[in-house]
Order: structure tokens, then C-alpha cells, then sequence
């Protein structure tokens, strides 16, 4: 009887376990359905719920049924992306979606549909970005190939920050 009752208990355990689990459906997604490039850089969701996508091959955007593709004109465009090389995203606070590349960073606006070049020394073209993150008072920390570098968008004051593997390097080179 003991042992019939722990396997009731068992029974209605797994049932109730089962009951709370929650089933997820993936649907794939790659060049046929509109990804310009299956090497994925970096993504973000952005606060209206699009989907970003960095590839090798240009900038994604997912609405959620079709992807729209973003790629650099022109290096001589300031409303271009400066490098079809997309490395990291992040959005800012106003819901400005900042891009960085394998040749610099630039901001992307969803209204007008277009890019505007970050010039700053240390964001501009020939630095390549490998991460981007706000911090709570809304000033950007970009990683680059050179060196760390906090970005105060609202006054465009920049502060670099030399690698550690920069100083290491240059005191043993």
C-alpha cells in the first residue's frame, strides 16, 4: 500500500512537472528567407521589438516576417554605414540604435531611414569596433581594436582608455 501511494505521488508529481513546462518553436532563418550573410557578428532587439542583425555582409533588420537589409554606399557618405562589416549594436536610452563596424561607428535613424557618421577620434573610420554597451548615465564604452573608449553622446566629450595588451606590448616591443 506504502508503495503503491509513492507511486501516486510520483505519477502526479511528473504530470504537474509536465503541465509546467513551456514548448518553444524556432523557426531558422537564413539567406533564403532574406539574411543578407550567415556569419552572425552580433544582434540586438531593439525596444520596439525589432531584430538587428550584424553580419559579415551588411546590417538585418527583422520585423518578424521579413528581413530588410542595410549596406554601406560609399566611404565618402556620412549617411552611410562605414563598413559592410557589421561587429556590434546597442541602442541608447532615446531608442537611437548606434552601430559599429570593422571601420568605425555610426548611428542609425529609424525615422529618416538612414546613418550618421561618429567622427570622434578613437570611434571614426579606421577603428574597428568589437563592442559597444551604455551605462546607466547613457554614456557609450566602445571596445576597438586600439583601445577602450567612453563616449558622452549628449556632449560629445570622449575619453580614451590605452589596452592593457597596448602597454604591455609597447613596454616588451
Amino acid at each position: 500500500a506504502i508503495m503503491r501511494r509513492h507511486h501516486v505521488i510520483l505519477l502526479l508529481l511528473l504530470t504537474c512537472t509536465l503541465q509546467a513546462q513551456t514548448f518553444y518553436r524556432f523557426r531558422h532563418h537564413g539567406r533564403e528567407q532574406g539574411l543578407s550573410n550567415l556569419n552572425v557578428n552580433c544582434a540586438l532587439q531593439d525596444s520596439r521589438g525589432l531584430l538587428w542583425v550584424g553580419t559579415n555582409i551588411g546590417l538585418n533588420r527583422f520585423d518578424g516576417s521579413r528581413f530588410h537589409t542595410y549596406f554601406a554606399t560609399s566611404s565618402e557618405d556620412n549617411h552611410s554605414m562605414p563598413s559592410n562589416s557589421v561587429t556590434a549594436l546597442a541602442e541608447d536610452e532615446n531608442g537611437c540604435l548606434w552601430v559599429g563596424t570593422n571601420n568605425g561607428l555610426c548611428t542609425f535613424d529609424l525615422q529618416y531611414d538612414r546613418f550618421d557618421g561618429i567622427e570622434e577620434k578613437g570611434l571614426g573610420h579606421g577603428n574597428q569596433i568589437f563592442s559597444l554597451k551604455f551605462d546607466p548615465k547613457g554614456r557609450l564604452w566602445a571596445i576597438t581594436d586600439k583601445q577602450l573608449v567612453r563616449y558622452s553622446p549628449s556632449d560629445k566629450s570622449l575619453k580614451t582608455y590605452e589596452h592593457p595588451l597596448a602597454l604591455l606590448m609597447s613596454k616588451n616591443g
